[in-house]
């Protein structure tokens, strides 16, 4: 167990460190330099710090012998957003905050389109959808995945006493 513990450590403090650099661009480079890409490297960040947490999350879960995991990625997924709510008293408006953060992570790294517009970045689907970023949505992507953390960090420390 100790390196599964090592590893599941890792994906926190990996976690941590995207939305600490998330955080940092939105709240500090931004406001400097006004550039759209910024908004787009915290998106960027945010997403590797969900997927992260997921991870962790699901991983801590399976151990515990609380789920089944499948070898479908997204199957996994769905598992995590039937479930966070339960294990983790979210409310509604977290979970959309999450499933929100996911599909705009998605979007962006299967998107081959950006483009600013005044304080937002765009993104193009290729299916000729777009989203919007702002600051404002990512501030609140980063409360949600904050809160996340600290709950995944709990129920890391509570796997040790099992």
């Amino acid at each position: 167990m100790p390196q599964v513990e090592k590893d599941l450590k890792n994906l926190l403090i990996e976690a941590k460190q995207h939305i600490s650099s998330a955080k940092n661009l939105v709240d500090s480079l931004y406001p400097q330099l006004n550039d759209s890409n910024i908004l787009l490297k915290s998106l960027e960040q945010l997403s590797k710090a969900e997927n992260s947490l997921i991870s962790l999350v699901l991983k801590i879960r399976y151990i515990k012998g609380d789920i089944r995991l499948s070898q479908n990625p997204k199957k996994n997924r769905q598992i995590f957003f039937d479930k966070v709510q339960e294990w983790f008293s979210l409310d509604r408006d977290h979970i959309a905050v999450l499933r929100k953060t996911m599909t705009l992570g998605e979007n962006y790294r299967n998107s081959g389109f950006t483009f600013p517009q005044q304080s937002l970045a765009v993104i193009m689907n290729d299916d000729g959808t777009i989203n919007k970023i702002d600051k404002n949505n990512l501030l609140k992507s980063i409360k949600t995945l904050e809160l996340l953390s600290r709950k995944a960090e709990e129920e890391l420390v509570n796997l040790r006493k099992i």
